[in-house]
């Protein structure tokens, strides 16, 4: 059986209810309910970077220019989002070579 991991909070929460009355009866229940509470589900900003630029069709896989990053949907609000948070590009372009080098096999061909 395989389980896609990357759900929203909601689908977590729903599957923690379901699986509390059975706590009691297992082990492997009981780790699963709290390993879903200490998941800590909030977006990362190279998380965020990644899914704006693969859903604008641009190449996630290099670090994009502010410029570029504005054009595709929702890059307006990660922009603003970094400057609140007072984080410069080159800065940002570290952890999000990090995060790939995390998630992703790259395979030269």
């Amino acid at each position: 059986m395989k389980l896609k991991l990357d759900l929203p909070k909601e689908r977590w929460d729903f599957i923690k209810t379901k699986l509390e009355p059975f706590k009691n009866d297992s082990e492997t229940v009981t780790l699963f309910c709290h390993a879903i509470d200490s998941f800590d589900l909030e977006e990362s900003l190279p998380q965020k970077i990644f899914q704006v630029l693969s859903a604008s069709g641009k190449n996630p896989f290099q670090f994009p220019k502010a410029r570029i990053l504005q054009d595709c949907n929702g890059g307006a609000g990660i922009i603003k989002e970094i400057a609140m948070q007072d984080i410069s590009l080159p800065t940002l372009a570290d952890s999000y070579y990090q995060f790939l080098l995390d998630n992703f096999k790259m395979e030269k061909k």
